[in-house]
This record gives structure tokens, C-alpha cells and sequence, in this order.
């Protein structure tokens, strides 16, 4: 059964610390997750000069996410861990058990990395995330579902 919902406040690093509920540095609305922040509706579609990507249909959507975002991992195991070390170690802070990225996070880590010649990453959500982002910034229909699964 589908139940809609109004989008919830989750709890970040700022409040619970380094646990498996901290999904991102400080609390956050759900909604967030699928703004099209910084200049990723520019750049999808060629408007960033010299480094768009001329997204327009939705099986460009699919061929750009599929091809250049990775699961993450390191010798062959799956990571999530996330860290800031900023100001040379004055401020340092990790999220261990699955960061929720933005698409802008996600669609940074591909602009970052593209001049060593490797790819985007981000997890399962990450990709949903982004792929949906994506498709409501180029205005179709789109819908981002979360859930999770009960183990036994």
C-alpha cells in the first residue's frame, strides 16, 4: 500500500552524531534532497560553457546516470563513509553508515573526478536521487520513493 506524505524533518549529524539514523552533516528536510541546487539544471542541459551536458530526453537522463555515476568502492567492498577534515584537522567530522547525498552532491563528485579521468559516485538513494532531480529540473514527471526494508 502507497501512502503519501507530507516530506519529513530528519535528524543529522549535528544532533545524533556518527549513527546509522545520521544520513547528512546537519538536520534536514526530505524535500532537499531533490533541489536542484547550485547550477545542475545549467549544466545538464549544455548552459554551463565548455562543460554542459546536453541532457534533453529522458533516455539521455538514464544513458548519463547509468554511464557515469559508480556504486563506490574500495577493494571491491562497498562504502558509504563520508568525512570533512577541514582547516587542516581543527574540524574534522565522519559519517560512517550511509551519507545521503543531493544530485548536486552526487553530480559533484562526477565534476570533481572527471579530470583524472574517473567517474561520479553514489549509492542507491544517491542514484534515485539524482536520476529524479534530474527529470524534474528538465520539467517531467517524476517521483522519488524511499523506503526501506524489515529484515526477517
Amino acid at each position: 500500500m502507497w501512502i503519501e506524505k507530507e516530506m519529513p524533518d530528519i535528524l543529522g549529524y549535528e544532533s545524533l552524531g556518527d549513527s546509522a539514523e545520521a544520513k547528512r552533516w546537519l538536520d534536514f528536510n526530505l524535500g532537499e534532497m531533490l533541489a536542484a541546487d547550485g547550477d545542475l539544471p545549467d549544466y545538464i542541459t549544455n548552459k554551463t560553457p565548455g562543460s554542459g551536458l546536453g541532457i534533453e530526453t529522458r533516455e539521455d537522463v538514464c544513458n548519463f546516470v547509468i554511464s557515469a555515476i559508480d556504486y563506490p568502492m574500495v577493494r571491491g567492498i562497498p562504502t558509504d563513509c563520508h568525512r570533512n577534515n577541514w582547516f587542516s584537522g581543527l574540524s574534522c567530522h565522519k559519517i560512517t553508515l550511509d551519507y545521503w547525498q543531493t544530485a548536486g552532491e552526487t553530480l559533484r563528485t562526477l565534476r570533481l573526478n572527471k579530470r583524472d579521468g574517473k567517474p561520479g559516485y553514489g549509492d542507491c538513494e544517491d542514484v534515485s536521487v539524482l536520476f529524479t532531480a534530474i527529470f524534474l529540473a528538465l520539467h517531467f514527471s517524476a517521483w522519488e520513493c524511499f523506503g526501506y526494508v524489515l529484515e526477517g
